[in-house]
């Protein structure tokens, strides 16, 4: 199985209304439609969320900072989490 690497992710939380610092897996990224500075979206695996909100789909204005991790994670991870929620 291929593994990816973990990344430790902070960004703002308009719930929390502070910087949020979190071990995620990065999905990928999507160029949104329509305008507006939240158009464009980066989509995350929060490994640290309570079950039931893990995705994180963030626009770039709400990332702080993405450093790589040493820790590993395999894709059929979230495939099987998503699987038992």
């Amino acid at each position: 199985m291929e593994h990816q690497t973990r990344v430790k992710l902070t960004f703002y939380s308009r719930k929390q209304c502070r910087n949020i610092v979190s071990s995620c897996a990065p999905l990928y990224y999507s160029e949104g439609v329509g305008t507006g500075e939240d158009k464009d979206c980066y989509y995350f695996w929060d490994f640290e969320a309570q079950k039931g909100n893990n995705f994180l789909a963030l626009s770039p204005s709400r990332i702080v900072s993405i450093e790589p991790t040493q820790d590993a994670f395999r894709v059929q991870e979230l495939v099987d989490t998503i699987g038992r929620q």
